[in-house]
């Protein structure tokens, strides 16, 4: 363009010649921004859907909705591996944590001042031990997806959020999407189920294949099923001698699974730390099994479809056989409720 202005300067000294030259040097600028920006506006009609499924949006699309007590040795390592994510969807971490009485908090805290809009931080007033922290997350995850995140597990993939979103948005059918792990246990890494096959999916009646290790915590994420009148269900037994049918992993998997299929993508994108003192890790294998026994047992109940409460007992009995191989193990009350279920189921 600068010797076509000088051309214009030097030559084109008369009226008309100067009207000729402004014309011919609006054409090329019309010609060659034609040549650069063709058809944009055609482009951008065919592909909106496309480009408005990039936009970050204004609420968030997804929690992660993080239990904490006495985490302070933790809680930063878990934090950074979600904060690190690339992602282009808009996120927010709900910490509810049950009267921590060590730093826990306020690492919380410091990383809310560095990340403000990012962070929800509820305390309870007085140490609940986790009663309340499931029915508190049913209740009040509002974000298309969430997922429980536990305060000493992390995340290893920077895409992690992407990729799963991605598919969900892509599948709505799909209610919950799993990956491998690794399992940290006494500073060695194990991976979980990994390798046999390629990505796949599962659903509801595909229990009791390994789920258990398919979704554990830190690499399990949900779409939000939840609704008014299955709440009010949910809410109906807690604070029951049934309500372990509402509480933990299982009942999360389950419940998603009633409502759609599951997905599981084999790669490794987390680590989940497998403590001794945990609630879970801390029971003898008779009392693992019984549990599980003990949760799909009272499960049948809850299920209104005749399907579902089929596929209960059927995995049910699947853990009574397991729960009989160490019936040893049980301690008194276990082995009462134990023999009365056996008895109801055969």
């Amino acid at each position: 363009m600068g010797i076509l202005k000088s051309i214009r300067k030097k030559i084109f000294k008369n009226k008309v010649f100067k009207y000729l030259s402004d014309v011919i040097y609006r054409k090329i600028l019309q010609i060659q921004y034609e040549q650069k920006y063709a058809n944009i506006a055609q482009r951008l009609e065919n592909n909106k859907e496309l480009y408005q499924k990039y936009l970050i949006p204004d609420e968030p699309i997804f929690t992660f909705c993080m239990p904490t007590y006495n985490g302070q040795k933790y809680i930063a390592r878990a934090l950074e591996s979600i904060l690190m994510q690339e992602t282009s969807y808009k996120y927010k971490i709900w910490i509810i944590d049950d009267c921590s009485n060590d730093n826990t908090v306020n690492i919380v805290r410091e990383y809310d001042k560095k990340y403000p809009g990012v962070f929800e931080i509820f305390v309870n007033p007085v140490n609940e031990k986790a009663l309340t922290v499931a029915p508190r997350i049913y209740n009040n995850v509002k974000t298309k997806y969430w997922m429980n995140f536990d305060q000493d597990d992390y995340w290893l993939s920077k895409d992690k959020l992407e990729r799963s979103i991605n598919y969900f948005e892509n599948h709505p059918e799909c209610t919950i999407i799993s990956s491998g792990l690794l399992i940290k246990s006494s500073n060695k890494l194990t991976p979980s189920y990994y390798g046999e096959k390629d990505n796949f999916t599962f659903d509801f009646f595909d229990y009791p294949i390994p789920l258990s290790i398919l979704m554990q915590t830190s690499a399990t994420m949900y779409r939000n099923v939840f609704n008014e009148e299955n709440l009010a269900h949910i809410n109906s037994y807690v604070g029951t001698n049934k309500k372990h049918c509402v509480l933990g992993d299982t009942f999360r998997n389950v419940f998603a699974l009633s409502y759609g299929y599951g997905y599981y993508e084999n790669s490794i994108d987390s680590v989940y730390n497998l403590t001794e003192n945990g609630a879970w890790s801390k029971l003898n294998q008779g009392q693992q099994e019984f549990y599980n026994l003990q949760y799909f047992y009272d499960s049948i109940g809850f299920f209104k479809e005749e399907r579902f409460k089929i596929k209960m007992k059927e995995v049910a009995k699947f853990y009574l056989k397991n729960t009989q191989k160490y019936v040893k193990m049980l301690n008194k009350n276990e082995l009462d409720e134990f023999e009365a279920i056996k008895k109801d189921l055969l």
